[in-house]
């Protein structure tokens, strides 16, 4: 719900996705910086578990920021939010059972950073790995030591122990890049602490790095959350790279890019909730892209609305719906109105996230990629109209209509002619009533089934 680590890098070239990704920003947000890569998507897991969630309080969140600009921030790795000192801030050493980062072995220097996206809850930075420095020579400036390529600072992969034994093992590789989530108030600490207890349970399962955003720890000093920095989003690729292109060449790249885009979505949200994880905050700006030679794939991130267990249930809603700017009217565990499934919107407090709700959001999600835009654009600036539609839940109904409706109708067409297979009937497979919405592995089953005659009819 609050500011992800996406758009972190420069944009190399423009489409298609099997060989670059831009950096350039969605409607919503702002520029952002280079890619790097990520592990391919993971084969779909056997297991379902649905998981009883924990009630929480209820927000819209601001959009997720992705973009970059040219602002640099002036602290360093060891600086708190808003230039103070962990002891001075109050920052408390990460609880059990969270995984640390490793600042010992290998650091990051904030001075030099660039600012990726502001939100709620944090302030995202792209910072470079650095070599750690010495106690000794805490008082050094980090900015001032060896150069940090010279100096050799990947540490070895070598498993890491951790106070839970659950945690123990190896960390994500060092990346080009790290994204650095900041907490802006004393409240987000326990937001961003929530949502690292929630990666630090997911990251050390078989396939994470092929799912959710790599996660290297929470670090104690500042609270802040440091993840692998990521090409982009689905949501500035579609608004920036593929809207402006002629409708021809938009249908080629996103029939390019859709196999690997749809089906990594689904097997990623499967594995989640393998893990027993509701994400809460399924929308375009909370998927991250890299680059690979069969598409695009795409990782979830941004986990502040997620539950597992009895960790999370909408910690960000909960955070701000004890403050005095409680959001009443909004849906339990945070989220965004327009992916929202109708069930969460129905009645304030009437349901909470679930397996079904994350399917309905993903099918949202990926309808627009299809058509360029929220379906429910046709409100246009109208936020209440917007809202009612979006609780009626008829979405494909609501992408075909107003001045523009024509445009979505025929991309979806285009690209179901382009793959060979319906792609509309597998997107309302996910968006029906909860009492006739398929489960995510039948869903998942039915578009590999799809991709494979479709692959076959083309060939």
């Amino acid at each position: 719900m609050d500011a992800s680590p996406s758009g972190h890098l420069d944009a190399t070239s423009p489409l298609p996705l099997t060989t670059t990704l831009s950096s350039a920003p969605s409607s919503q947000e702002k520029p952002h910086p280079a890619p790097l890569r990520i592990a391919s998507s993971p084969p779909a897991p056997n297991v379902i578990c649905d998981q009883q969630l924990l009630s929480s309080g209820a927000i819209t969140p601001p959009p997720t920021p992705i973009a970059t600009s040219t602002e640099s921030s002036p602290r360093s790795a060891r600086s708190s939010p808003r230039g103070r000192t962990s002891t001075e801030g109050g920052v408390e050493p990460a609880r059990s059972g969270v995984l640390e980062f490793p600042h010992h072995i290998l650091d990051y220097d904030l001075r030099s950073a660039t600012i990726l996206g502001s939100g709620l809850w944090s302030d995202v930075y792209r910072a470079r790995p650095i070599p750690a420095i010495p106690a000794s020579s805490t008082s050094a400036s980090p900015s001032s030591s060896a150069d940090p390529a010279a100096a050799a600072p990947t540490p070895p992969l070598t498993p890491t122990k951790h106070r839970h034994p659950s945690l123990s093992s190896t960390p994500p590789p060092p990346p080009t890049a790290y994204a650095i989530k900041l907490p802006t108030s004393r409240t987000a600490r326990a937001v961003l602490k929530s949502e690292a207890a929630i990666l630090s349970t997911l990251t050390p399962l078989p396939g994470s790095q092929a799912c959710i955003v790599p996660f290297h720890g929470l670090d104690p000093r500042n609270s802040a959350l440091v993840l692998t920095a990521l090409p982009t989003s689905l949501d500035a690729f579609v608004t920036r790279e593929l809207n402006p292109l002629s409708e021809a060449s938009r249908a080629e790249q996103l029939s390019a890019a859709w196999p690997a885009l749809a089906r990594g979505l689904a097997r990623g949200l499967e594995w989640l909730q393998a893990a027993g994880c509701v994400h809460g905050d399924v929308k375009p700006g909370n998927v991250l892209l890299r680059r690979g030679h069969d598409g695009p794939g795409a990782v979830f991130a941004d986990f502040s609305a997620a539950a597992i267990g009895g960790i999370g249930g909408g910690g960000a809603a909960a955070a701000l719906g004890n403050g005095p700017d409680r959001h009443p009217a909004a849906p339990r565990g945070g989220g965004t109105w327009d992916f929202l499934c109708p069930s969460l919107l129905a009645r304030p407090g009437s349901a909470a996230p679930s397996p079904a709700t994350d399917l309905y959001a993903l099918a949202v999600t990926l309808l627009f990629a299809v058509i360029g835009g929220s379906p429910f654009d046709a409100a246009g600036r109208n936020v209440w109209r917007r809202r009612e539609m979006a609780k009626l839940g008829r979405v494909l109904e609501c992408a075909f209509s107003g001045d523009d409706g024509w445009r979505s109708e025929a991309r979806l067409a285009a690209l179901a002619k382009s793959c060979g297979w319906d792609v509309r009937a597998w997107l309302a497979m996910g968006l029906r009533g909860v009492e006739r919405r398929v489960g995510i592995r039948e869903w998942r089953e039915a578009l590999e089934r799809e991709i494979g005659a479709g692959g076959e009819a083309s060939s």
